[in-house]
């Protein structure tokens, strides 16, 4: 491979980069980039023909090839937006020829606005599965997921408030497909004493209300079209007692925490699908997490 730099601008270049194989031919990789006033954007396409198609595998087809691309650009002091693009022709070509061994491929866009602290966040999903056992027609496509997070910059009740509201809508093209609306209010105070205990009420409530079409249930059946809803009201207290120690340059710090949640007891109905990850990650980064 003797890759071939062009530069076609002060802000725009690419790079082609051709590779012969003597049992498939030719494998072309092209990389171009470009730098506007609003941000910067570039792709890497890569395709070639195959001369010797394997029968009865992905290779049997006339033409293999990926497209990957990332852009982000600013449309003001407030907003900006961006996208990734990750796409191929067939599940083997990328780890057949050395691109890529993932096996998913995630294509996002997306459109932000940020003030201090408040942002709003609209983004789309496509998935690729790059596995034998990967359906095309049960992968999710996600069109929008929408969050808004807003904080006052002022107390209230002697406390700090956050106000988080979340949209998604899940498709498929066979299987489970899903819209929900979040909301959830939280509410906190820190009080510190004169020993240096930190002491932290707090509440949080939320709601969330489905829009749902062939759930699976636990007793194999499949649901019709279902509007549900839910509700989880909690509050809890936590208290630390952080302890500074120090010898030379180094230091210590040890902080017994401990806390305590009142929330009601409860599953969440059949009828809310689990989109979510199916295995429960627990370390120290969340372990006080409400």
């Amino acid at each position: 491979t003797i890759p071939y730099y062009w530069v076609i601008a002060p802000n725009m270049d690419a790079t082609i980069s051709p590779r012969y194989m003597s049992k498939q031919g030719l494998l072309l990789e092209t990389e171009f980039r470009h730098r506007t006033e609003r941000g910067k954007y570039e792709f890497t396409v890569t395709g070639t023909k195959p001369q010797e198609p394997e029968e009865g595998t992905p290779a049997d087809t006339d033409f293999r090839g990926s497209f990957f691309s990332d852009g982000a650009f600013t449309i003001n002091k407030y907003w900006d937006w961006g996208f990734r693009t990750e796409l191929t022709t067939d599940d083997t070509y990328l780890r057949r020829y050395g691109y890529n061994w993932e096996t998913d491929l995630t294509s996002t866009a997306y459109v932000r606005r940020q003030d201090g602290r408040n942002q709003f966040l609209a983004e789309t999903f496509f998935f690729q599965g790059l596995l034998e056992q990967d359906v095309s027609a049960e992968t999710p496509i996600i069109w929008p997921l929408a969050n808004y997070h807003f904080e006052p910059e002022q107390e209230i009740l002697g406390g700090n408030v956050a106000w988080d509201t979340n949209f998604m809508v899940l498709t498929r093209a066979r299987g489970t497909d899903s819209q929900r609306i979040s909301s959830a209010v939280e509410w906190e105070s820190r009080h510190i004493t004169s020993t240096g205990e930190i002491f932290r009420p707090f509440v949080d409530l939320r709601g969330d209300l489905y829009f749902t079409d062939e759930v699976q249930t636990s007793s194999g059946q499949t649901t019709d079209e279902n509007l549900v809803g839910r509700a989880l009201p909690m509050a809890g207290l936590e208290w630390r007692w952080p302890w500074v120690g120090g010898t030379g340059s180094s230091r210590q710090v040890i902080e017994p925490v401990v806390q305590l949640i009142a929330a009601p007891n409860g599953g969440n109905p059949e009828d809310i699908p689990n989109e979510d990850s199916q295995s429960f990650e627990f370390d120290d980064i969340n372990l006080f997490d409400p």
